[in-house]
């Protein structure tokens, strides 16, 4: 699992990253280009979150089913 997870995470960013260091922006395309990095950060973390609450919820009814 925490291969997939890496993945997830490290792959969108080093996408938004070499964009912006192969090209020479504008102040516009500076503004979109972090932008999207904060969006994949920010769903990066929605991930994660969304992942350990999984985990929690499937351990509790792993003990439930085990009593």
């Amino acid at each position: 699992m925490i291969s997939m997870l890496h993945a997830a995470v490290v792959v969108p960013l080093l996408g938004v990253v070499t964009g912006l260091e192969l090209t020479v922006q504008t102040g516009v395309e500076l503004a979109i280009g972090a932008s999207v990095l904060m969006f994949c950060l920010l769903m990066c973390g929605h991930t994660a979150v969304g992942y350990v609450r999984a985990r929690r919820r499937h351990e509790r009814l792993l003990e439930q089913l085990i009593r």
